[in-house]
C-alpha cells in the first residue's frame, strides 16, 4: 500500500489501509486492533522486525537515484564515467540553473519507451521528420558508450552555425544566451545527447541542458518529465526571457514532430515481429541504437538468469565483438 499520496509534513506515517503507524525513520510503532478489538498486540508479531525497508538513494545535479535491490554499485562509482565524459567536453553542470517560473513539463505518448529513446539517440531522421526545425546534419558526428552507464552521440559546429540552429524564430535584437566557457574559448559548439541508463536523457547544447526522465507506463504508453536548465544568468535575467522561450518552444515543437513517428512505429511493432523482419542499422548514424538494444538485451538476460553473450550474432551465423 502506498503510504503517502502527496507532499506533506507530519511526525509519523500511518498506513491508510490498516492504520499501522511508523516513525519517519521507518520503525513500526503501532498495529491497532491486530489481536482483536482494542488489542494492538498479537503473538508472533515482533514490531522490531516489521519496519519499513530501507533502500539506497542518492542525488546528483538535482536528479534522484534509487536502488531497490541494494545490489547496484555506489552512485559515485556508477556516475564516474558520466562525469568523466562531461569533463572531457568541459561541461560544468554546476553552472546550470533552473528558471524559477518554469515547472517540470510532462508529456504522454502512445508508444513503448524504447522507441522514444531510440529516436533521441540518433540524428539520421532529422531532415525527414524535422525539415523546418532542425534539418541540418552535423559533419562532425560520433557515438560512444560506457557499458552499463551511458550511450551518447556528439555533434560539433561553429558557434555561428550553432546559433542558427538553436535560435530559430528569435528576435535578432534579443540577447544571446550565455554559452559554456569552453565553447567561447575554443570556438567549437559541441552538443551531446547522453542516454543515462536506465531512464535518463540529457541533451546538452552550447547554452543549456534539457534533462528528461523517460517513464514507462505500460508496454504501449510512456510519460516524459522534462526540465530545462540554462547557464548562469541565462536562467535568471529578464534580458534572456525571449531567448529562453524561443529555445523551449523550439524543442517542444521538435518533440511534437517526433511523437507521431513513435506512435506509428508502435502500431506496427507486432506486425514486424510476426513477419520476422530483421533489423538493419546505419553504421554511421545508428550505432547508438545498436548499442542500446544490445545493452537492454543483456540487462534482460541477466535479470532472467540467462547466459549473456560476449559477441553480436551476424545474420550469416558469424559473430563479432560488440
Amino acid at each position: 500500500m502506498p503510504l503517502i499520496a502527496a507532499k506533506t509534513n507530519r511526525r509519523n506515517i500511518v498506513c491508510p489501509y490498516h492504520c499501522w503507524g511508523y516513525r519517519l525513520t521507518g520503525e513500526l510503532l503501532a498495529t491497532p486492533n491486530i489481536g482483536g478489538i482494542g488489542n494492538g498486540e498479537a503473538e508472533g508479531m515482533d514490531k522490531s522486525t516489521l519496519g519499513l525497508v530501507s533502500i539506497r538513494a542518492g542525488e546528483w545535479n538535482g536528479i534522484a537515484f534509487v536502488n531497490l535491490d541494494g545490489l547496484a554499485p555506489s552512485l559515485e562509482s556508477f556516475l564516474k564515467p558520466v562525469e568523466a565524459r562531461l569533463s572531457q567536453s568541459g561541461f560544468d553542470l554546476s553552472l546550470l540553473a533552473v528558471v524559477d517560473s518554469d515547472p517540470l513539463r510532462e508529456l504522454s505518448l502512445k508508444a513503448n519507451w524504447k522507441l522514444f529513446v531510440e529516436s533521441a539517440i540518433e540524428d539520421y531522421h532529422l531532415p525527414y521528420v524535422h525539415p523546418h526545425t532542425i534539418p541540418e546534419y552535423a559533419a562532425d558526428y560520433a557515438v560512444s558508450e560506457s557499458p552499463g552507464a551511458y550511450i551518447e552521440f556528439t555533434t560539433k559546429r561553429s558557434i555561428g552555425d550553432a546559433a542558427k540552429r538553436y535560435r530559430k524564430g528569435a528576435d535578432g535584437a534579443q540577447a544571446e544566451l550565455p554559452m559554456w566557457p569552453v565553447t567561447l574559448e575554443t570556438g567549437i559548439a559541441e552538443s551531446v545527447v547522453i542516454f543515462l541508463q536506465p531512464l535518463g536523457l540529457m541533451l546538452i547544447t552550447p547554452s543549456m541542458m534539457i534533462f528528461s526522465l523517460v517513464l514507462p507506463q505500460s508496454a504501449t504508453r510512456t510519460q516524459l518529465r522534462t526540465q530545462t536548465r540554462f547557464i548562469g544568468e541565462g536562467a535568471t535575467s529578464s534580458d534572456y526571457s525571449r531567448a529562453r522561450e524561443t529555445i523551449r518552444t523550439l524543442f517542444a515543437q521538435i518533440i511534437q514532430e517526433d511523437i507521431p513517428m513513435m506512435e506509428r512505429l508502435q502500431e506496427t511493432s507486432e506486425l514486424r515481429e510476426e513477419l520476422n523482419w530483421p533489423t538493419r542499422f546505419s553504421p554511421h548514424w545508428e550505432r547508438g541504437l545498436h548499442l542500446f538494444q544490445l545493452s537492454y538485451s543483456r540487462m534482460m538476460q541477466r535479470s532472467l538468469g540467462a547466459p549473456v553473450p560476449n559477441a553480436i550474432q551476424n545474420t550469416d551465423g558469424t559473430s563479432r565483438e560488440p
